[in-house]
């Protein structure tokens, strides 16, 4: 699944046979104003994706520009979501970066990241600012 953190509106599409899913953003010349929220949002504050399937479990994706609760100075957070427990062997990606496999036992697992430069300068990029992704890879 992926998250285009800049958009305004997104749609899910899933892909059973990979065992992925895609939050499809659009974004157009809406999503300027949105980077400008990205870069003054607060320490804890995110964006959550719309709710997906993927090895019989609804998840979601959170993004934490500044990092949550417990990220350190100049990172970012990003969070698997569920509201029932899973067991889940899964990887986060950043930009297309991967930060390799994790598993959750829970409702929730989170991770930080240096911030990316998009976010950590305050510019503005015109597309493709800020994707988060997952790929699960079993389900325990």
């Amino acid at each position: 699944a992926t998250m285009n953190a800049a958009s305004e509106a997104s749609t899910v599409a899933a892909d059973g046979d990979t065992g992925s899913a895609g939050a499809a953003e659009n974004g157009g010349d809406a999503s300027a104003p949105r980077l400008l929220a990205l870069t003054a949002m607060s320490r804890g504050d995110y964006m959550e994706s719309p709710s997906f399937w993927i090895a019989g479990t609804e998840l979601r994706l959170a993004f934490f520009p500044q990092g949550d609760a417990f990220a350190g100075d100049g990172d970012s957070s990003a969070a698997l979501l569920c509201d029932d427990k899973a067991k889940l062997k899964f990887e986060f990606f950043l930009n297309g970066r991967s930060f390799g496999r994790k598993v959750l036992l829970g409702k929730k697992f989170s991770c930080d990241f240096r911030q990316p430069s998009s976010l950590a300068s305050g510019s503005c990029p015109v597309a493709g600012e800020v994707v988060v992704g997952v790929e699960v890879h079993e389900n325990l």
